[in-house]
């Protein structure tokens, strides 16, 4: 099954489909910048609007670009054939890997956007975050290289994924636990 907007044969998309993208991806972007800057700021944090200078947004289209011309660049990497030597996994193991794979990273969120104390640096949590990345980076492309892998594995893998990150979410707004509200505090 192919990609829509998919060139045949090697999956890249086409100029059509690089148009839509980022039409889509500027559009959310917006979309995204207006929620959080002119509506959560203000109503639920209580801060004032957050007007960035130009050498902030220039590094944050530098860093865009950089990271299009990388994934541009690297495109091939990983795309031999399939090796009909190694099986796949059954999904349901899929799933629970992805389960475990997702749970650091939700973390994450934790030390970056509500620490705890005692508090971790920065530096030391974003090292262990890219650590992290590469392992799961590798270890993914190992297991989809089998020739088995399918649609459902991959769907598996996500569901996976998806599941740690809300039960991560759950445990974080049980009841006693603060959490953020979007109802304004009387």
């Amino acid at each position: 099954m192919g990609r829509v907007g998919a060139r045949p044969g090697n999956g890249t998309p086409r100029n059509r489909g690089l148009f839509i993208a980022t039409i889509l991806f500027l559009t959310g972007s917006r979309i995204a910048w207006y929620a959080w800057i002119q509506r959560v700021r203000p109503m639920v944090f209580h801060l004032p609007p957050y007007h960035p200078g130009a050498l902030n947004i220039g590094s944050g289209v530098f860093g865009i670009a950089l990271l299009a011309i990388l994934a541009y660049f690297t495109r091939r990497v990983g795309t031999g054939k399939p090796n009909p030597a190694h099986g796949a996994a059954h999904a349901w193991v899929v799933a629970v890997l992805g389960f475990v794979l997702g749970f650091p990273f939700s973390a994450l969120m934790g030390f970056v956007f509500a620490p705890q104390e005692p508090q971790i640096a920065f530096g030391v949590v974003m090292a262990g975050g890219i650590a992290w990345a590469v392992l799961v980076y590798l270890l993914l492309g190992r297991l989809t290289r089998s020739a088995y892998w399918s649609d459902m594995h991959r769907w598996a893998l996500t569901f996976g994924e998806r599941s740690s990150a809300w039960l991560q979410d759950s445990a974080a707004a049980a009841p006693g636990r603060r959490s953020i509200s979007m109802e304004k505090q009387s």
